[in-house]
């Protein structure tokens, strides 16, 4: 009925039936538009989720970012606002680097009167830790004879061999024992596959070698099976 009576209106006004028909059009092709590169990106999202995300520019999170899985990164730092000059200065300090997945403690202690001191570590240290390792420091005074009298006990270790009252500074470090540590051991050296990040022949900073790199043979592999996870046959 609502056709009909359209029909009828612009028969009457066959001045605005060009508009209207013009409209019409724009109207669906707006909504085509608009719904194809709504799925395409929901689509495209949702794909890139289940498989592989990368961002070509810089991202910002403003607030915290948790990552529950592994995070490999080729460089990685702090920023804050320059504490001597935050208005017009901004500080960068660099991770630190291991092999190992290394959690690490320090601190500073004044000895007793024989040149000792116990240096007592968090009650979780024995569960999260293995191939724990130390390093002293005297202060102030040399202390030759500085040693670690006892190792960790389940509560802390003790240092002997100091002068009376000195000040010595102390780190240990251990290795990651949680469960999820042992699940996921950090394999250091990976050879370059189809299946890692960049493919052999391929590299993660060209820039950083020789010029004349080129891409390496499995690329074209990789796209056309990466095409084929998209659009290819279940």
């Amino acid at each position: 009925m609502v056709a009909v009576a359209m029909t009828a209106v612009l028969s009457l006004y066959p001045q605005y039936a060009d508009a209207y028909l013009q409209g019409t059009y724009y109207s669906q092709s707006y909504y085509q538009s608009y719904y194809q590169s709504y799925y395409q990106s929901y689509y495209q999202a949702f794909y890139q989720g289940t498989y592989q995300t990368t961002f070509s520019t810089n991202v910002t999170a403003s607030s915290d970012f948790v990552v529950t899985e592994g995070l490999s990164k080729s460089a990685g730092s702090f920023v804050i606002d320059h504490p001597l000059d935050p208005k017009n200065k901004l500080l960068y300090h660099s991770f630190v680097e291991s092999p190992d997945a290394k959690n690490l403690y320090d601190g500073t202690i004044t000895l007793e009167d024989d040149g000792s001191a116990r240096v007592t570590l968090p009650d979780y240290f024995d569960a999260l830790n293995t191939d724990v390792r130390y390093q002293l420091k005297p202060i102030g005074v040399a202390m030759p004879e500085l040693y670690v009298v006892k190792e960790f006990d389940g509560e802390g270790f003790t240092i002997g061999g100091g002068v009376a009252r000195g000040k010595v500074s102390w780190q240990v470090t251990g290795v990651r024992q949680d469960q999820y540590s042992i699940a996921h051991p950090i394999q250091v050296e990976v050879p370059k596959t189809k299946e890692t990040i960049v493919s052999r022949g391929e590299y993660l900073y060209p820039e950083g070698f020789a010029a004349g790199v080129y891409p390496g043979p499995h690329l074209f592999e990789r796209i056309f099976n990466n095409l084929w996870r998209l659009f290819g046959s279940e």
